[in-house]
């Protein structure tokens, strides 16, 4: 089983902020850049074609957490290779953002969040086309209901991530799923040392999914 990759939530309420977070390389610890939604609704999605400039071989997610495909077609113009969506749409306006994430030859994600959507959401999402999904989790931690609705949505051929609520020492929690990416922000943001972070967690990733 292939390791997940390490996706750093980049949410810092601006550029200057941002540009400190990701100082002494801390690119090349991660394996995703994601450019967070507290930094785009502070920064505009110009904070979006900032961090692509500054790294164009870098996998990107812009979070912008997109209700309308309108709104997401001028996103998915900034550069990020995956562009998040939220799974409350209705059924029509997630149609329309799939197709237009294909008519612009791009990759779109469906953000879940807290008990606002079913099983049987993720299922009609993926006969639409959908192929990426994170799910992001505001208990106040993970619960094993939790961990079974990730395996399902995994197993229905969806590139899932999860977001929020996981720390170092709770990483395990998912070592029987192929995850696409764990996503982390303050944990590594904030530490004294993020490169020390990052490279702690993604050692432990490597020892969990070895």
């Amino acid at each position: 089983m292939n390791k997940p990759k390490l996706q750093l939530a980049l949410d810092d309420r601006s550029l200057d902020e941002a540009l400190y977070t990701m100082r002494n390389g801390l690119i090349d610890h991660i394996d995703i850049l994601e450019v967070g939604t507290w930094l785009i609704l502070s920064e505009g999605i110009k904070a979006i074609s900032k961090f692509r400039e500054l790294y164009p071989d870098k996998e990107m997610v812009a979070d912008g957490n997109c209700t309308d495909a309108n709104f997401l077609t001028y996103i998915m113009k900034e550069g990020a290779d995956l562009n998040t969506a939220i799974g409350v749409m209705s059924d029509e306006l997630m149609k329309e953002a799939i197709e237009t994430a294909a008519e612009m030859d791009n990759k779109m994600q469906i953000a879940l969040y807290g008990d606002l959507w079913t099983l049987e959401d993720c299922a009609k999402f993926r006969k639409m086309g959908a192929e990426y999904i994170v799910v992001t989790n505001y208990h106040d931690e993970w619960t094993e209901t939790d961990i079974e609705n990730v395996k399902k949505i995994s197993d229905m051929g969806y590139k899932v991530s999860v977001a929020d609520g996981i720390t170092y020492e709770t990483l395990d929690m998912f070592k029987d799923i192929p995850l696409y990416a764990i996503v982390m922000g303050g944990a590594i943001r904030k530490a004294a040392d993020p490169v020390a972070a990052a490279d702690r967690i993604q050692d432990k990733l490597r020892e969990i999914w070895r």
